[in-house]
């Protein structure tokens, strides 16, 4: 289940692609609920729905028939067989699919890496010479353009009362963005504030705490971190001023443990080591669970509903 900044509720990422289909939200009904009952969950669950090779497949309750927006993108049907599969009376539309993509390829695959990717797209358009007088511009820029100005303020979109975000950008993280590049926000309850997310570096951070001071000056109780990726957690060090619990997974600090260390090296040679931040989860540690998260939301808000009940 994915939750976009406006408050749907997909099936996957791409689920918005598919046609004809409702998504509820969940500043109207419960994730419980929606899980359990909306047409658009129900629409491609169990078996019923199946077509022919799927319906009579020993596979069919492995694999489910596949991704249904891949079957959408390539069969022009969302219902059909993915052509994934080699079953699939539509397989050849992912051979052909495949053999266009080997066409035009230039050169073997490029792995991910931080910085990578716009890295060589700056080399690629002879940005190299212009790359440190622009990296020193934006480090001015991000820094208020004199040393010691107060972080600036980013634009949030309220999509429901007191609920603020950033959207991100589909950028790799550089020295221009300062790793400015995820979805994150914060909540304004009537006691306090929950941050959610804090950024992807010590600037960031910094953007994000001024933002929140400009919209209430309620105090700041809760970071919560959602997952491990760098661009969401290493602006932490910048709300220990406010001393919060910083919430996250049961398994967060281990992940974090594991690939941290490496994160921040990466960083530290995109941005500066002076620019990095850093993830918090020595202290002030909370793991989140239903009671925890109903804890949390009584502490920053009037209780509105009963907490929902847990999903297995």
């Amino acid at each position: 289940m994915n939750i976009t900044p406006a408050g749907k509720a997909l099936p996957c990422h791409a689920a918005e692609t598919l046609p004809g289909l409702d998504f509820p939200s969940v500043r109207e009904q419960s994730l419980a609920a929606i899980w359990r009952s909306a047409p658009v969950f129900e629409r491609f669950r169990g078996t019923a729905w199946m077509a022919e090779p799927c319906r009579s497949c020993d596979r069919r309750e492995i694999d489910w028939g596949g991704c249904r927006c891949q079957a959408l993108a390539l069969t022009g049907d969302a219902a059909n067989t993915d052509p994934a599969c080699a079953l699939s009376p539509h397989h050849g539309a992912m051979l052909a699919a495949i053999a266009e993509a080997a066409g035009e390829a230039e050169a073997g695959f490029v792995y991910r890496r931080i910085g990578a990717a716009a890295k060589a797209e700056a080399k690629a358009e002879g940005m190299s010479r212009r790359g440190p007088v622009l990296a020193l511009a934006a480090i001015w820029l991000l820094a208020g353009g004199i040393a010691g100005a107060a972080p600036q303020v980013f634009p949030v979109t309220e999509v429901a009362p007191g609920i603020f975000v950033r959207h991100g950008v589909d950028q790799d993280a550089t020295a221009e963005n300062d790793d400015a590049i995820a979805n994150i926000g914060f909540i304004v309850g009537t006691a306090a504030v929950a941050v959610i997310d804090p950024g992807g570096s010590r600037g960031d951070g910094e953007r994000l705490r001024a933002t929140v001071r400009a919209e209430t000056d309620r105090p700041i109780r809760y970071v919560v971190m959602t997952h491990d990726h760098p661009d969401h957690v290493f602006g932490g060090s910048a709300f220990l001023p406010d001393h919060p619990v910083f919430v996250g997974h049961a398994r967060l600090p281990g992940a974090l443990a594991e690939r941290g260390d490496y994160y921040r090296r990466r960083l530290a040679e995109i941005l500066g080591a002076d620019r990095v931040g850093d993830y918090v989860v020595r202290r002030n540690w909370s793991r989140i669970g239903p009671s925890s998260i109903w804890a949390a939301a009584c502490s920053i808000s009037r209780p509105m509903a009963p907490p929902i009940p847990t999903m297995t």
